[in-house]
């Protein structure tokens, strides 16, 4: 193999290399955006649990107060019934 060829075969290799590595960075930067996007749903889907959370907790928070509250009348209810007696 003349000097000629050997640079031919080298240039070639080099520009396979760094095709591949052109092509390696582009999939990394791809993979990347990707990634920054998907952070961002996972962010939004955990700012709507935690408002579906807590909207879950306050309704329920206040059935437990409204609860309480009948519950207290009708004892009372009841312990007047009882003293009417």
């Amino acid at each position: 193999m003349t000097l000629n060829q050997r640079e031919s075969v080298y240039e070639k290799q080099m520009q396979e290399y760094e095709n591949n590595l052109n092509q390696a960075t582009r999939q990394t930067e791809s993979i990347q955006s990707e990634l920054a996007k998907l952070e961002e749903e996972k962010l939004s889907h955990e700012i709507k649990s935690n408002n579906i959370i807590n909207s879950i907790k306050q309704d329920y928070e206040r059935q437990y107060e409204m609860l309480r509250t009948q519950l207290l009348e009708l004892q009372d209810q009841g312990l007047n019934s009882s003293s009417s007696l």
